[in-house]
């Protein structure tokens, strides 16, 4: 693989991964602080490997 090669294909994954993000933020609402704001946000624990929501 060229490095033009390589170059596309991290340019198109980071397009993608900042579409995904805009998405994201799109349902984000300021104001008043709500449990529902974070209730979708998982947390990944290494040292126990689990995943905790």
């Amino acid at each position: 693989m060229d490095p033009e090669e390589a170059l596309f294909e991290v340019e198109e994954a980071m397009t993608k991964c900042v579409d995904y993000l805009i998405h994201e933020f799109a349902g984000v609402r300021t104001g008043k602080a709500s449990p529902a704001l974070i209730e979708n946000i998982d947390v990944h624990v290494h040292a126990y490997g689990a995943v905790s929501k």
